[in-house]
């Protein structure tokens, strides 16, 4: 019995939470979240009275809100004020199209602006976001460009198509962007393969793109370039080929027969069953190996260096560096091969290889000083304002 009065206890304070959830949110001036639940419990029963009335003083409340908005700025009569009057009027509509299918409710009243009004506010906000963009890309600044723009796209969101809105918005986004030029440079002494410059700078430097930033590595004189990256090799390096040899014994232990165990007296022993104890006898086998190991490196080095293209301020210099190297180890051996480790049995079954050119090791530095570079860029995208 008492769990059962438990039970209908905590049924009976849900059911009254439910019920009071939308009055609470009413009193607490969420008023959309209050015509949210009276709208969920409308749909199930028009003719509740009560959650009517919490429906309509919410909206009446969000309505007055707009209206006294929308007056407001009719009053002041500013332009910038043309696209509230509309965002305004666009909220009363949408939220009056939100609740329509609850309409008529319980005798209450539930105004919206006309079709007429609507249209007439969205045609002014328009215009006026139309020639504030274009009277911001007068000022030629990057600032004014972006704030254009952002203009542009909310007029985008009210009609897809406007005048030359589509022509103003390629502007802004051209002259709202920093453009960033990177090049590559190197002393006269610094001797490089003919084609090294072009492989480093094919760089994918498009992946360091971003909404108002651009970046290449191909000089185009439509540009007026903001930055620009140098990437500035000081050393370019091929060791000779080197040849260290290091010879070396292997030894190891192999059975070879056995010998009869003695007692002092010098007889066979025997074990507990008569036959004669015996040991295994070892010897030790060698084989004289001669391993060779073939190594060459290339190394590159320099800095990237990002400049302020029109103060020709050096902003930042950042030191990088890599190598590449090759070793081949191979082996010939002397001797008993089955004193050999697994390792060295290797060796000797590998063939010599081929020693890269200072060319081929050369473009695979470039290869690996790319992603270096990207990464000095990225870690200091910062200076790109």
């Amino acid at each position: 019995m008492k769990s059962y009065v438990l039970l209908l206890i905590s049924f009976l304070l849900c059911v009254f939470t439910a019920c009071n959830v939308a009055e609470q949110a009413l009193n607490q001036g969420d008023y959309d979240h209050a015509m949210m639940k009276a709208a969920k419990k409308l749909s199930r029963d028009k003719q509740n009275g009560h959650y009517a009335s919490i429906m309509n003083q919410a909206y009446m409340k969000l309505y007055e809100e707009d209206m006294n908005t929308i007056q407001f700025h009719r009053k002041q009569g500013l332009p910038e004020g043309k696209p509230i009057v509309y965002d305004a009027m666009n909220a009363i509509r949408n939220r009056y199209n939100r609740i329509k299918y609850l309409l008529p409710l319980g005798g209450y009243t539930f105004p919206v602006v006309s079709d007429e009004d609507i249209i007439a506010a969205k045609n002014e906000a328009a215009e006026y976001l139309l020639a504030r963009s274009a009277q911001l890309l007068k000022s030629g600044s990057k600032p004014d460009a972006r704030a254009a723009y952002n203009l542009l796209q909310q007029l985008r969101s009210m009609y897809p198509a406007f005048k030359n809105a589509s022509e103003l918005e390629q502007q802004a986004l051209y002259m709202g962007s920093n453009y960033v030029l990177m090049q590559m440079s190197a002393p006269d002494n610094v001797i490089m393969p003919a084609d090294f410059q072009q492989r480093l700078l094919s760089i994918n430097v498009q992946e360091l793109n971003s909404h108002w930033m651009y970046f290449t590595s191909a000089y185009d004189s439509t540009l007026r370039y903001d930055y620009n990256i140098i990437v500035k090799l000081v050393n370019i390096s091929v060791s000779p080929e080197q040849l260290i040899v290091n010879n070396y014994a292997e030894n190891a232990q192999v059975e070879d027969g056995f010998d009869y165990v003695l007692d002092a007296k010098g007889n066979v022993m025997k074990d507990s069953l008569g036959n004669d104890i015996k040991k295994k006898r070892y010897r030790t086998i060698t084989c004289l190996v001669s391993e060779r190991r073939l190594h060459k490196e290339a190394s590159v080095g320099g800095f990237v260096d990002i400049y302020h293209t029109q103060t020709k301020q050096l902003l930042r210099s950042i030191p990088l560096s890599t190598m590449v190297t090759f070793d081949a180890i191979t082996a010939v051996a002397n001797g008993d091969l089955n004193a050999l480790t697994p390792r060295t049995r290797q060796l000797i079954q590998t063939p010599p290889a081929p020693v890269p050119n200072d060319f081929v090791m050369l473009y695979d530095a470039a290869e690996r000083l790319k992603p270096i570079i990207l990464d000095a860029v990225r870690q200091n995208r910062h200076l790109f304002n």
